[in-house]
C-alpha cells in the first residue's frame, strides 16, 4: 500500500516505533508510494461532497431533530447554528466578518489544525500581532486584537 500523504507516513512512523505495528511497515509502504513522501500533500484532500450527498445529509439532520421533537422552525435554527459553528472553527469566513477577523480566523483554525489547543492558539495570535505593532500602538493594538478574538468565537 502506498502512503498518501506526509501525516500518514508519520503517523506509521510513531506507531511502528511504539510498536504498534511490525517493525519495517512504514519502510515497506515508502517503496510502494510513487511520489517521493517530500512531495506528498500533508494531508489527503477529500473529494467536495455533492448536492445530492448535501441534500441526504441536511435532510438526516432534520430529521433527528424531529425524532427529538423540535419543531422544524427551531431545527432549522439550530442546524444553522450548528453548521456556522463547525464553519467558524475551521477559519471560514462568516456573513459580516471584516477582513481583520477573516485572518485572525483562518490563523487561529490552521494551528489548531496543527494540533495546538484553541486558547493557545489565540494567545499565539495575539503575541505575533503585538509583537509586530509599534510599542506605543502596543495598548490599542491588544485591545482591536482581543476584540476581534472575542467577536470572531461569538460569532461561531
Amino acid at each position: 500500500m502506498p502512503f498518501e500523504s506526509k501525516s500518514q507516513n508519520r503517523l506509521f512512523r510513531a506507531k511502528e516505533a511504539k510498536g504498534e505495528l511490525p517493525k519495517g511497515t512504514s519502510d515497506r509502504w515508502a517503496k510502494h508510494t510513487k511520489k517521493p513522501i517530500k512531495d506528498l500533500p500533508e494531508k489527503k484532500a477529500f473529494p467536495a461532497a455533492s448536492e445530492a450527498e448535501i441534500d441526504i445529509f441536511v435532510k438526516a439532520a432534520m430529521d433527528r431533530y424531529a425524532e427529538l421533537g423540535f419543531p422544524e422552525p427551531i431545527a432549522k435554527e439550530l442546524f444553522k447554528a450548528q453548521m456556522t459553528k463547525i464553519a467558524g472553527d475551521l477559519g471560514f469566513p462568516l456573513p459580516g466578518d471584516t477582513r481583520e477577523t477573516v485572518i485572525v480566523k483562518r490563523a487561529v483554525a490552521t494551528l489548531v489544525d496543527k494540533g495546538m489547543p484553541r486558547k493557545q492558539a489565540e494567545a499565539v495570535i495575539l503575541n505575533l500581532n503585538l509583537q509586530a505593532a509599534a510599542i506605543e500602538k502596543r495598548a490599542r493594538v491588544k485591545a482591536k486584537i482581543t476584540n476581534l478574538i472575542k467577536n470572531a468565537n461569538k460569532k461561531v
